[in-house]
């Protein structure tokens, strides 16, 4: 793994020198032999390299590996060079960056999987609300989100109906959901409501209700208010940031990498739990009590086999039993009479008691493990109330990016 580390003079002579840098390095670094000794395990190779001019010197950091403590220990000599008295007299710039790149690779696999939560939970709720008129309700509400967005679906405008949330960049997310608008134009609510003024018989309800309309609110206050997730407009925000630093390749630190790692994962964490909710109480029909009288009707058909495969393994235990104890009298008699080498009982039989013994073995172990077949009083009382499920964290990234990075200016 490498990185390219450049340094330009600020003074009014404008040229740097090799012999400048490497004294650089003896003041903040282990240095020595074109070395720095990171630790007691790790050295980093320096190469130095100066222009014809001595406009800048060049040095390549090279360390044998590409796993993260690689990266880690690279990003830490990172940021020793480009911070401390030192800068007074360089412009340190990073030309080239391995480090940074293997931490982009390992955040794009949590940012997808971010920006696909995230449409899975819009999707069910809107559609939920609106059917197949999510696309008029919603997308057509915002004009300049409606253009760029019909321009995909140019020869086929239906098609939206199914997929335009792909078509999105990320900032259209936050318009998206958090940008108010109201139901009827400012100007028809004002003609509207001195028509209804001029009536006779004037309520006060009517005029609220008239004026209502013209009030701006946000596709979240419309559809996604009883939904909580914490600070998702901010998240959404933050987010962003980072996906441009991912699809730009810019510079990422290892402090950066954790924080952009945390915020991340936890922000899946609440869209997941909000998609679960979503799924258990708004429009999906099974229960707990459905769950629990489908465990019922299985234990009720483990409980009508358990006793014929006890009776059966008892059987088979009992007939090892004799077996065990015939072979003990017959290596007596062996004994006595000097046939110890010659076979007295088929080994076969032996094998095929031992082999039938360990299937039943097998299919009863299971079914030992349920308390006497029996249900307890706390198994009973789920059928009277839904309880939510668990949630289970992301998985750990332990791959590398796989696809290719998309070019959207966000």
């Amino acid at each position: 793994m490498q990185i390219e580390i450049l340094f330009i003079a600020k003074d009014e002579a404008n040229k740097v020198k090799i012999s400048d840098v490497k004294q650089l390095f003896r003041d903040i670094f282990d240095f020595s032999h074109d070395r720095i000794q990171f630790d007691n395990e790790n050295s980093i190779l320096c190469v130095f390299n100066q222009t014809t001019k001595n406009k800048f010197v060049s040095v390549e950091l090279t360390i044998d590996g590409q796993a993260a403590k690689h990266a880690t220990i690279l990003s830490e000599l990172k940021n020793i060079v480009q911070s401390g008295s030192h800068r007074r007299n360089f412009h340190i710039l990073i030309s080239y960056d391995e480090s940074s790149n293997y931490y982009c690779n390992k955040l794009f696999y949590w940012l997808s999987q971010y920006e696909r939560k995230l449409r899975h939970f819009i999707y069910i709720t809107i559609i939920n609300a609106l059917g197949n008129r999510w696309v008029e309700g919603t997308i057509e509400k915002d004009k300049d989100l409606e253009k760029s967005i019909k321009k995909s679906y140019a020869k086929n405008k239906e098609k939206m109906i199914e997929d335009a949330l792909e078509e999105f960049d990320f900032s259209n997310y936050d318009t998206y959901l958090f940008t108010p608008y109201p139901d009827v134009e400012p100007t028809s609510v004002i003609e509207e409501t001195i028509e209804y003024s001029r009536q006779n018989d004037i309520e006060k309800e009517n005029i609220i209700r008239i004026l209502n309309q013209g009030k701006a609110k946000s596709l979240w206050e419309r559809y996604f208010k009883s939904t909580e997730i914490e600070n998702l407009q901010d998240n959404i925000h933050n987010i962003r940031k980072i996906r441009n630093s991912v699809m730009h390749n810019k510079q990422i630190t290892h402090e950066d990498f954790k924080v952009y790692k945390s915020l991340l994962r936890n922000s899946i964490t609440l869209i997941d739990k909000a998609i679960i909710e979503i799924k258990t109480k708004k429009y999906y029909d099974s229960k707990i009590s459905d769950v629990y009288i489908s465990f019922k009707n299985v234990t009720e058909s483990l409980r009508t086999i358990a006793e014929p495969l006890a009776e059966i393994q008892k059987v088979m235990q009992n007939a090892l039993k004799s077996y065990e104890r015939t072979m003990v009298e017959a290596r007596k008699l062996a004994l006595k009479h000097d046939i110890v080498n010659k076979p007295l009982i088929s080994p076969a039989l032996k094998s095929s008691l031992i082999h039938y013994q360990s299937i039943f073995e097998t299919m009863l172990d299971p079914l030992r493990k349920i308390p006497s077949l029996s249900y307890s009083p706390m198994i009973e009382q789920l059928g009277e109330e839904e309880q939510r499920p668990e949630h289970n964290e992301p998985p750990e990234d332990k791959i590398n990016k796989s696809e290719e990075k998309t070019s959207h200016d966000d």
